[in-house]
């Protein structure tokens, strides 16, 4: 089960609309050492929700502005969130873009309760690395340590709750008909069975409603009323149609293997959690893995529990949602210090191993990479509560981008308000 995890390791729109001067893309400079940029942050931040991220995005965070960002935030905010100005970045993980505060009604299950965290766009390091989620969306309370995956992409968020009403829809039109009394042979009314369908409450389809008014035309082509029962996705088997046709999102894929746990079937979730692990699904981020790690270890199968908590801590301990101690005890590596652990599940680690049983060459390392793994080092020790915060750490962090050669993402993590 043990499965292969690696550590992770535009040109700029003008001002225009925002009235403001146009810096070159690749050639901005950190704060300290430009006066404008200040002015820039501000200016930015008295802009509309949707165009003032799109101006931080390509001028400050030197990346491409995702398509659909304009309907993201309608359909935040019909879910009852509060649009952020992206320079409000105090409490929050350094590689985040604020977007919007998120209400009761964020889309998820009542247990996610998300209320009051920040919804934001992801700006990878290196996002080559990361396919199929160059620039995910994801969640965040300030101050706190974790960040949790909400989509992979703008793209696939619109499309859920579309996809969502209309499965509602269809789950409502078959059980209407299954509920509808029918006359028996001798005239006489017969129930449904208990154990039928029932119709949806109007309560419970207003969010996917609303927020699929608020989508609009933006993902009205991913679906018809109708499709999911053709496609023999109808009923119980609704999110199996939310993934293959929208897109991968990790409740769903994890409330999947729940359902197998739910009929008793401990087999069929462990192998939904191994679909849920596959390495094009989520790349970079450690929960599938976390997940996998948690039930195998309800299952009391400590050992492949263990391995498959080693790739997890892998993966950047802020992607996981469990304490670090927790995971760590579950990977068998309890009272190790953060830096410990880190070596010990290091690539270097296993090479110092080789070359003392084999004699193999030890590989050297780049500058770059040595600057790589020092940033990571860095937000792994902040989530693992060694250092007090993420924005402690941003002057330091700047300064590894800045050596391994990202400038441009060096400038994006010190410009927070």
């Amino acid at each position: 089960m043990l499965l292969n995890a690696t550590r992770r390791g535009g040109c700029s729109l003008a001002f225009q609309r925002a009235g403001l001067h146009q810096s070159g893309c690749c050639s901005l400079r950190p704060p300290s050492a430009d006066p404008s940029h200040h002015q820039r942050s501000l200016c930015i931040a008295h802009a509309s929700p949707s165009n003032d991220v799109s101006v931080f995005l390509e001028e400050i965070a030197v990346a491409q502005t995702p398509k659909r960002l304009k309907a993201l935030i309608r359909v935040l905010e019909a879910q009852g969130g509060k649009a952020l100005p992206p320079t409000d970045r105090a409490g929050l993980h350094p590689l985040l873009v604020p977007v919007c505060e998120l209400g009761t009604a964020a889309g998820l299950p009542p247990s996610a309760n998300v209320s009051g965290q920040v919804a934001c766009l992801l700006r990878w390091p290196v996002p080559i690395l990361h396919k199929n989620m160059p620039m995910p969306i994801v969640t965040m309370e300030r101050g706190s340590k974790k960040v949790r995956l909400l989509s992979r992409s703008v793209n696939e968020h619109l499309h859920r709750p579309k996809l969502a009403i209309f499965c509602e829809m269809d789950a409502n039109t078959d059980a209407l008909s299954r509920a509808r009394p029918v006359l028996g042979t001798q005239g006489a009314k017969v129930r449904p069975s208990p154990s039928s369908p029932q119709p949806l409450s109007r309560s419970s389809s207003s969010s996917s409603s609303s927020s699929s008014q608020a989508a609009g035309s933006e993902s009205s082509e991913i679906y018809s009323p109708g499709k999911a029962e053709a496609s023999g996705f109808g009923g119980p088997k609704a999110a199996l149609y939310v993934v293959s046709r929208a897109g991968y999102f990790p409740d769903v894929c994890e409330g999947l293997a729940h359902k197998h746990l739910a009929r008793g079937d401990k087999l069929s979730a462990l192998i939904a959690s191994e679909w849920y692990m596959r390495n094009d699904f989520f790349p970079g981020w450690g929960r599938p893995y976390e997940f996998g790690a948690e039930l195998l270890a309800d299952q009391k199968r400590d050992e492949e529990a263990r391995d498959m908590a080693r790739v997890a801590m892998r993966l950047p301990w802020w992607t996981l949602n469990s304490e670090f101690a927790s995971i760590q005890e579950m990977a068998q590596l309890k009272g190790r210090s953060p830096e410990e652990t880190r070596y010990l599940l290091s690539e270097e680690a296993a090479a110092a191993a080789q070359v003392q049983t084999q004699g193999a060459a030890k590989e050297v390392k780049t500058p770059q990479q040595i600057a790589l793994t020092r940033a990571d080092a860095l937000l792994d020790y902040v989530a693992a509560g060694a250092l007090p915060s993420y924005d402690a750490v941003r002057p330091d962090l700047a300064a590894a981008y800045k050596e391994a050669g990202l400038t441009d993402m060096a400038n994006f993590i010190i410009a927070a308000s």
